[in-house]
C-alpha cells in the first residue's frame, strides 16, 4: 500500500515510516504540512492508496487537510486515518464531518496502526465496488414491502449530506463517540450518545420495482427528514441496507419512540409528493443507549437497534396481512 503521512512533529513522521515499512506492503512518503501533502499528491507517480494526517499542524490542519483531499480527483473514497491527540469529542466530529475513515488517538501501539489501516484499505474497496453496482442498476426491487437495496450512492455528496457516514465510516464513528464519552466520567449521569434504527418500507405493497432514481430520491429525503427532526441532535447517519438506516445522537431522546415516528412520517410526506398513495412508511425502533467504551460491544449496540427497527418492520407487516392480529 502507498501511503501519505502528513505531520509536523518529524519524529513522529520517523517512526511511522519506519514501523511501517518493515512490511513489504507499504511505502511510505511523508510530508510536513498540508501544502507539502498538497504537493506530493499533484507530483505523485501513481496515487496514494492511504493518508494518515494529524489534526494540529500550522496554516491548514488536518481537518481542512482532508476536506481538499476529499475534494481531490481520485482520493473521495481513499482511506484518510487521523493520528491525533487531540481527544475531545468537537474534533472527532469535524474529523469524520470532514471526510476521516478512523480516528486514533495518540499515544498509539504500531501493532494497532497497521491493523487499521489494513481495515480501512478493505473499507475503500468494498465502498467503491459497491458504488459501482449501485451505479449499474436501473431499478430497485420491492419484496413484500421491503426495499431489496444495498448501497445509497447518491448519499455519498459529502457537500449535501454532511451528516451522513458510509457505514464503515459510521461504525468507526460510533466506536470512538463512545470511547471519548466513557472517558469523561462526569457526563455519565447526563445521559449520552444513544443509536436509533429508521427503516422505509411499503408494507401495503407486494413485489414490485421501482426506478433506482426515484429510490435514491426516497433514501436522500429520510436523511433530511433525520437531519429535520433531530436537528442539532443527530451527529451522524448511516444507511445500512434494505431501506434501513441508523442514527447517532448526541444524547438520549425524551420522547417515545412512536411520537418521533409520527413526527418523521408527518415530515417524510410532506417531502415526498407521492408518499401517501404509495403507501411509503418511515419505522423507528428503540433507541440503545451507548454506555460502553468497548468497540465490540458497540458493533453489538449497533446490531440491537437494527434489529429493533427490523421486528417493528415485520410486526407490522405480519399485522396487515388478512388474518393477523388486530
Amino acid at each position: 500500500m502507498k501511503i501519505l503521512a502528513v505531520d509536523d512533529d518529524e519524529s513522529m513522521l520517523e517512526l511511522i515510516d519506519h514501523s511501517l515499512s518493515i512490511s513489504a506492503h507499504h511505502t511510505v512518503t511523508t510530508a510536513l504540512s498540508a501544502a507539502q501533502a498538497l504537493e506530493k499528491i499533484e507530483v505523485a507517480d501513481g496515487e496514494f492508496d492511504c493518508f494518515l494526517v494529524d489534526i494540529q499542524m500550522p496554516k491548514v490542519d488536518g481537518i481542512d487537510l482532508t476536506r481538499l483531499i476529499r475534494r481531490t480527483a481520485g482520493y473521495e473514497r481513499k482511506p484518510v486515518v487521523m493520528l491525533t491527540a487531540m481527544h475531545e469529542k468537537p474534533y472527532l466530529d469535524m474529523a469524520f464531518q470532514a471526510g476521516a475513515t478512523d480516528y486514533i488517538t495518540k499515544p498509539f501501539n504500531f501493532r494497532e496502526l497497521r491493523s487499521r489501516i489494513f481495515e480501512a484499505g478493505k473499507m475503500s474497496n468494498e465502498a467503491k465496488q459497491i458504488l459501482s453496482e449501485d451505479i449499474s442498476g436501473h431499478s430497485v426491487s420491492w419484496v413484500r414491502g421491503e426495499l431489496i437495496h444495498d448501497c445509497a450512492g447518491t448519499l455519498f455528496d459529502r457537500e449535501r449530506f454532511h451528516t451522513f457516514l458510509p457505514y464503515a465510516e459510521f461504525e468507526n464513528y460510533a466506536q470512538e463517540t463512545a470511547r471519548v464519552f466513557m472517558q469523561n466520567r462526569t457526563k455519565l449521569r447526563n445521559g449520552g450518545p444513544s443509536v436509533i434504527g429508521l427503516k422505509l418500507a411499503c408494507p401495503k405493497n407486494s413485489d414490485e420495482e421501482s426506478p433506482k432514481e426515484e429510490i435514491d430520491t426516497f433514501l436522500a429525503n429520510v436523511v433530511q427528514t433525520a437531519n429535520a427532526v433531530f436537528g442539532t441532535g443527530l451527529n451522524s447517519v448511516s444507511y445500512c441496507r434494505n431501506g434501513t438506516f441508523l442514527c447517532l445522537l448526541a444524547k438520549h431522546q425524551h420522547e417515545s419512540s412512536g411520537s418521533i415516528e409520527r413526527e418523521m412520517n408527518v415530515f417524510l410526506q410532506s417531502r415526498l409528493t407521492n408518499a401517501r398513495d404509495s403507501g411509503l412508511q418511515l419505522f423507528v425502533g428503540n433507541q440503545v443507549a451507548m454506555r460502553t467504551a468497548s468497540p465490540s460491544a458497540v458493533l453489538d449496540l449497533l446490531w440491537m437497534a437494527n434489529e429493533s427497527v427490523e421486528q417493528k418492520f415485520l410486526t407490522h407487516r405480519d399485522l396487515s396481512k388478512p388474518g393477523g392480529a388486530s
